[in-house]
């Protein structure tokens, strides 16, 4: 028997794994866990180092992927008096759309933060990072008796796990991760992974070069862009995010002993490369970059994906004689991305409505039209026809959290089977970890999905300052004095 570095025997099956991509039943309820890119637990797409299974000796070599996109895929970068914008295309459809200093996340800034108030209660702390709000730090257990215990004004190394939304600050965690272009290094875990979007054996290949390439007491997961990858490619990415990790250990340091903080000690404010690095891979048909980015972009390709260059392309308004958001009707498609009603192809329409705890999508048949006369028949072509945009609209305006759709009622259970796997097929591409929940005898579905970034209309909206977010004005009656009776 083989053993592990930590003693264990290799090849020990774990059990406590997410199962993904598998469609269940749980009672009367049907759930389907979506794959994911970024787990955001040991739990959750990757296994602890102890359990992890030994591939074959052969599966240490990269194994040859198909090139050739499955559809149209397209990103489309375009930067403009130092503004950059960057839409992904799908069979012509604009599904996702990022714009500098609107779309702009915070999630995976790291910050030399000050504590500020504890929360013992919540074994909580808040943690002013030097901005507008103060984020939240979950703490893990402290014996009184310990000597590291946090107290009001320390430093602490922090990053961002969640945005900020409405009152409430950004979520912080104490572990860090880096991305690259092929890993997400958690040098604070033990635990190694590969995205679930790939295959098993392909999986199996990947966890193994990083075993091989991570020394004990560090941890990482080989992305979707690792697929078909050399170990030499691996380890370059991994030297690169180290010296990034040193880099930020030794700002905060610095940051620590001088009294100098709260600071921001990383932050990815490079849209163009970020998006490049982030989503561009094999399943894309093109990258087609308009304006000064091209170079920049083309030179990170050619070094860390040299497969992929000529996918590169350069556009050039002069000689396509249009501009390419014009050529993919991106601004048309993103108002439509901003209106509370979407209308549908064939009559019907979806009603966008955000709440402090959830969004509610209605479906409404309106002037849908079918061939069939019979209202089960006409119910199920617009529900599924809705389903399919709703799975685009929760990509475009990125909503997150909990989202409730009142589809129209149906009887029969396979019309229902129908409709929900549209939503399922719909939502596919999604590279958010999301979960969708069975339909409920009145015809509701729940769905959960993890925000990438602060959201469309988020984005490019603000509050009303008549109403305030109500869509409402109170009567001025209210205020009047009561006029006297018998008067």
């Amino acid at each position: 028997m083989r053993f592990s570095r930590n003693g264990r025997a290799a090849g020990v099956a774990v059990t406590s794994q997410k199962r993904r991509g598998i469609l269940s039943k749980v009672g009367e309820i049907r759930v389907f866990v979506a794959a994911h890119d970024f787990p955001s637990s040991p739990q959750e797409g990757h296994e602890p180092r102890a359990c992890r299974p030994l591939a074959s000796k052969s599966a240490s070599s990269p194994i040859p992927l198909p090139s050739a996109p499955k559809k149209d895929k397209r990103l489309l970068i375009k930067s403009e008096r130092g503004e950059v914008q960057a839409s992904v295309i799908e069979e012509g459809v604009l599904v996702e759309h990022y714009a500098s200093g609107i779309t702009d996340t915070a999630v995976g800034n790291v910050y030399a933060g000050k504590v500020g108030s504890m929360l013992p209660g919540l074994e909580s702390a808040f943690v002013d990072l030097g901005e507008e709000k103060s984020g939240i730090l979950r703490l893990p257990f402290q014996r009184k008796k310990s000597g590291q215990r946090l107290r009001y004004g320390d430093p602490v190394l922090v990053q961002v796990a969640k945005d900020s939304r409405g009152h409430k600050g950004p979520q912080l965690s104490g572990k860090l991760s880096l991305s690259g272009r092929f890993m997400v290094l958690m040098p604070a875990s033990n635990a190694i992974g590969a995205s679930s979007k790939l295959d098993g054996r392909e999986r199996a290949r990947l966890r193994r070069l990083l075993n091989e390439i991570l020394p004990n007491g560090e941890g990482a997961i080989a992305r979707t862009a690792a697929a078909g990858c050399s170990k030499e490619a691996l380890e370059n990415d991994y030297r690169d995010l180290k010296r990034r990790l040193r880099d930020i250990e030794a700002k905060y340091e610095r940051a620590a002993s001088s009294g100098r903080y709260p600071a921001l000690l990383k932050s990815d404010s490079d849209l163009a490369l970020k998006l490049t690095q982030d989503i561009f891979n094999d399943s894309f048909s093109a990258l087609q970059v308009q304006g000064e980015e091209f170079e920049k972009i083309r030179s990170y390709i050619w070094e860390k994906s040299p497969e992929l260059l000529d996918r590169v392309e350069r556009w050039d308004p002069d000689l396509e004689k249009k501009d390419l958001f014009e050529e993919f009707r991106v601004k048309e498609q993103l108002s439509q991305g901003l209106d509370r009603v979407v209308q549908l192809p064939n009559g019907g329409t979806l009603v966008i409505d955000k709440t402090e705890a959830l969004t509610a999508i209605d479906v409404n048949s309106a002037k849908f039209s079918s061939r069939s006369g019979e209202m089960e028949n006409t119910a199920t072509k617009c529900n599924i026809e809705a389903a399919k945009e709703i799975g685009r609209q929760l990509r475009l305006r990125d909503i997150g959290g909990m989202v409730i759709v009142d589809f129209i009622n149906m009887q029969l259970e396979s019309d229902r089977e129908l409709v929900l796997s549209a939503l399922q097929k719909a939502m596919k591409g999604d590279r958010s970890k999301h979960a969708i929940e069975g339909m409920t005898s009145l015809g509701l579905v729940q769905i959960t999905r993890k925000k990438l970034g602060k959201g469309l209309v988020e984005s490019f909206s603000h509050e009303c300052e008549g109403c305030h977010g109500r869509g409402i004005v109170i009567s001025p009656r209210l205020s009047e004095e009561p006029s006297p009776q018998g008067a």
